[in-house]
């Protein structure tokens, strides 16, 4: 028997027991990730550094390594749990994690003005890392409770949006803005994938977008040079005139939404969705204002005008746009990588990491990562699409909400289109929790979902813009 044939048959026996179309691209960023990490760790310049200051113990790339095999384990392990499985446990988990989220606040250890970790001896994690699974698990139970109706009773939207908005506001108060926004895009999406019609979600996301315009013009409003967001500042949008509206207009959209159901007209409990939800949303802008640190509003105004300190506020976002562009089309290599190496790029193994990608490998080599994590995310929608259960469906929706929006933060934070939220690239960023939590999720699809095409019709009210359900009383 041939070398290619042993191979080949290797290949297969493995696709027949994992779904190799989502571990070769976890793999590929990782090996991407590892090889940009070793060129920091390991410059000549680095490792003198080290030597002279006495260091020892293990470096970023030996952790990284590290974790991204307790990460497949992580991955193997769950991947062996059934459906039923995680649907029974899927509510005990999320109260456990909401309760080390309290003890996070009370106790927690603080980094960077941010108290976010749980220690344990010498080990330190990160719970609103490894919540997100949880979180994808407990919202799929809860919308997906009545399978024998496609509608979405009220009583559930409800309890749906509890369950994200929750442990969002106990990571606010950490506070990481950043992550509990990952959380709450959740709802922008697994809600319209259970049937709910797509005018809700799409409500909650121009809210959330409006909500977020309204803080950074409330933070960008002295700041010279940066266009229109002076003129939407708070001068244009007050406390007293968003409490006056939302009185205003909420109690309008309340007196008619009681007529048209006196009238049994159709649409009473949307129009109160529409006239309470985006007052809401900006009232929690400035709620989030004012709970911001020093720390967090320089962030926000690097991203408005990162010219205006290019040596205080700025300097991060520049010095990542000037660390990928020096890479060219196939990058300066592990030797001449300097804007990484050389500690001009702050944060680089971990918020920035897509930045020394860029460096060392170049356009194509960056291109080759969104391309494994795009492949990713599209074969997590379809073991969804070809899963007959709808708590299956909507936890690959989960799943595939959470990469798309740190793949779109993390890469926007390094070209300066979003701003700097501490929000990793998966599987590539340096970080243990962020890479376990990712590993458990995959895991999660991997037992939820279906690898091929083995059902004849589509569940009606999922993955369908005909009959779209309703939310029902």
């Amino acid at each position: 028997m041939s070398a290619s044939t042993s191979v080949k048959d290797v290949v297969l026996r493995l696709s027949r027991k994992w779904d190799l179309q989502m571990i070769l691209p976890v793999l590929s960023v990782w090996g991407i990730s590892l090889a940009a990490i070793y060129t920091i760790a390991y410059h000549p310049i680095a490792v003198e550094i080290r030597q002279t200051m006495g260091l020892r113990g293990p470096t970023a790339f030996t952790k990284h390594l590290m974790w991204g095999g307790i990460a497949v384990g992580a991955f193997l392990l769950f991947a062996g749990f059934s459906r039923e499985q995680y649907e029974r446990f899927s509510f005990p988990a999320f109260l456990i994690f909401v309760v080390t989220l309290v003890l996070v606040l009370a106790a927690g250890i603080k980094v960077r003005g941010i108290r976010a970790w749980l220690g344990i001896s010498a080990l330190r994690f990160q719970p609103s890392e490894l919540g997100k699974a949880v979180t994808v698990l407990a919202l799929a139970r809860i919308l997906a409770s009545d399978r024998n109706s496609k509608n979405v009773g009220i009583r559930r939207l409800f309890l749906a949006v509890s369950a994200v908005v929750l442990p969002a506001l106990l990571i606010i108060l950490q506070p990481d803005t950043g992550t509990a926004l990952v959380y709450l895009a959740l709802l922008a999406t697994v809600p319209f994938a259970a049937g709910i019609p797509v005018r809700y979600p799409l409500v909650f996301a121009l809210s959330l977008l409006l909500a977020m315009w309204r803080l950074l013009a409330g933070i960008g409003s002295g700041i010279t040079g940066v266009g229109l967001w002076g003129w939407l500042g708070p001068s244009f949008v007050t406390p007293q005139g968003v409490l006056v509206g939302w009185g205003l207009l909420g109690g309008l959209g309340i007196v008619t939404a009681l007529l048209m159901r006196r009238f049994h007209l159709r649409g009473g409990r949307f129009l109160l969705f529409c006239t309470h939800l985006p007052w809401a949303a900006l009232a929690a802008s400035f709620w989030i204002e004012h709970r911001l640190k020093p720390y967090q509003r320089l962030r926000l105004l690097a991203f408005l005008s990162p010219q205006s300190d290019p040596k205080g506020s700025g300097y991060n976002v520049l010095q990542s746009q000037i660390a990928f562009g020096s890479g060219g089309w196939l990058g300066r290599g592990m030797r001449g990588a300097t804007q990484s190496t050389l500690g001009f790029l702050p944060e680089r193994q971990t918020d920035f990491i897509f930045g020394v990608i860029g460096e060392v490998f170049g356009f194509l080599g960056a291109a080759l990562v969104l391309f494994a994590l795009g492949w990713l995310v599209l074969r997590i929608l379809q073991r969804g699409r070809w899963t007959q259960d709808r708590f299956g469906r909507l936890v690959a929706v989960g799943a595939a909400t959470i990469l798309t929006v740190h793949i779109a933060v993390n890469t926007g934070m390094v070209m300066g289109v979003f701003p700097v939220m501490g929000i990793p690239l998966p599987f590539a960023s340096y970080g243990g929790s962020a890479f376990l939590g990712l590993g458990i999720l995959l895991g999660m699809v991997e037992a939820c979902t279906e690898r091929e095409k083995v059902r004849v019709q589509e569940i009606r009210g999922l993955w369908s813009w005909k009959g779209r359900g309703s939310v029902r009383g």
